[in-house]
């Protein structure tokens, strides 16, 4: 969960084995998907694709903060 200015935006992380990666999703507080990060296990890099125009720097800056965290493998949990 994001919380901006007292506004929650959900946020979904998953394993995407069709386009060998990791994603992370981020609605709105009526579950409309926002932006998706994806996490490219073939080439270890990431895109974000927006759903929305004028999406909050805030907003985009949190969601990259989880994905950076989240997304990549660790091989210390093997």
């Amino acid at each position: 969960m994001i919380e901006i200015d007292g506004t929650r935006f959900p946020v979904n992380i998953g394993s995407d084995i069709e386009d060998d990666g990791m994603y992370l999703e981020v609605a709105n507080e009526a579950g409309a998907l926002l932006l998706l990060i994806f996490y490219d296990d073939r080439t270890a890099e990431m895109s974000v694709t927006t759903y929305r125009p004028a999406l909050s720097l805030a907003l985009i800056e949190q969601a990259i903060l989880i994905a950076r965290i989240r997304l990549p493998p660790d091989p210390k949990r093997g």
